[in-house]
């Protein structure tokens, strides 16, 4: 269901293609199949996001990460996907201080692999002048090449470097 729904013309930014998506989270939820409930949540909020719904957005967020907190799944790549979305959308909104909080609790729970998902926190925390976001930033170079951590690292130091003038 998931697949088709991208496929047809009611896709996941139609609220018709959302309600797809929701028949498809609810059967994997009643099969017990948890990769596919994530896949599903996944696509509810990124359909949100597309069609500029975001506060339908945040709501998929919170139950997709709530989802991979109670099965484990906490550093899962969807799981850190919907993380990062979230933490875009409450930068987005202005709501940074919820941004910071989020990112400093999951700061503590991810995988280095994962230091992407908490990047627009680094967004507020150079905005804000915190010493040290451009170091931060700099750090998820580190390790094994990851493109969305090469992209986050590079809005941040490409803003630290503006503002240095």
């Amino acid at each position: 269901i998931i697949s088709l729904v991208g496929l047809e013309d009611h896709n996941r930014r139609a609220a018709e293609g959302r309600e797809r998506l929701r028949e498809a989270r609810d059967l994997a939820r009643r099969a017990g199949n948890v990769s596919v409930e994530m896949r599903a949540l996944f696509n509810l909020a990124i359909g949100a996001y597309e069609s500029g719904a975001l506060d339908e957005c945040l709501t998929w967020l919170a139950e997709g990460l709530e989802r991979a907190n109670r099965s484990g799944l906490v550093s899962s790549p969807y799981a850190l996907e919907l993380r990062y979305l979230q933490s875009l959308i409450l930068y987005t909104l202005g709501r940074w201080d919820e941004c910071a909080r989020s990112a400093a609790v999951d700061a503590e729970r991810l995988p280095p692999a994962g230091g992407f998902a908490v990047g627009p926190a680094l967004y507020v925390a150079l905005a804000r002048g915190e010493e040290g976001a451009a170091e931060r930033a700099r750090a998820l170079l580190d390790g094994p090449f990851d493109w969305m951590a090469t992209l986050v690292a590079g809005i941040v130091l490409t803003d630290a470097a503006a503002l240095r003038g």
